[in-house]
């Protein structure tokens, strides 16, 4: 069993800092609307964020099959997303506003908060640390939960600020020193202390 893991993680370890780093803002957007870190909401995050870290490894290794792919996975989506909030005749626009408050919560709600935040963080994430050496937009899509709880007035646990935070800084710190040279280990460990400085300030 360990030799099966062992040769499955080979070569996708490039991977798990971000993959953890999309979990991470996908469950601290759900903690935003009370729902606990042991869930099958969160579950289904993690699955979504592996999903969709999956789907874009083999669209970076058959371009024209996995670009079919992501865009049909991305437009079933949106549009799945976009019938189920005119379901709610406008519930849905409110409840999240409120975070959950003065608006009866259903089950319905939290299946689209499923289609947008894992979906959302798992692209977003593996574009900007696998696919395309951005790291400061990376830091922005992870101020996004930051966002949420501004608009929201609640508050987001610490413990997932600094997880995000860590992990930013872990992937910069990583990526700096993968693809070498003084002046990328000098940006990638300021944009890191950059990420962490404004964890910390938010």
């Amino acid at each position: 069993m360990s030799e099966k893991i062992r040769s499955f993680l080979k070569g996708r370890e490039k991977i798990v800092l971000p993959y953890l780093l999309a979990v991470v803002l996908s469950t601290s957007c759900f903690a935003v609307f009370g729902v606990p870190v042991l869930s099958v909401y969160n579950f289904a995050s993690m699955l979504i964020c592996a999903f969709i870290f999956i789907l874009c490894g083999y669209a970076g290794k058959n371009h024209r099959k996995g670009s079919l792919y992501v865009t049909l996975f991305l437009l079933m989506d949106i549009f799945l997303m976009v019938q189920m909030i005119r379901g709610g005749r406008g519930d849905f626009i409110q409840w999240f506003f409120l975070a959950g408050d003065n608006v009866e919560t259903v089950s319905s709600f939290y299946i689209i908060l499923l289609m947008a935040f894992p979906v959302f963080f798992g692209f977003t994430v593996y574009y900007f640390t696998v696919v395309i050496y951005r790291m400061h937009f990376l830091t922005l899509a992870s101020i996004v939960p930051c966002v949420i709880y501004i608009k929201t007035f609640e508050e987001i646990s610490n413990v997932y600020l600094i997880a995000a935070a860590v992990l930013n800084l872990l992937i910069f710190i990583r990526h700096s020193y993968i693809k070498g040279g003084k002046r990328i280990r000098y940006e990638g460990a300021r944009s890191g202390a950059g990420a962490l400085m404004l964890y910390i300030i938010v």
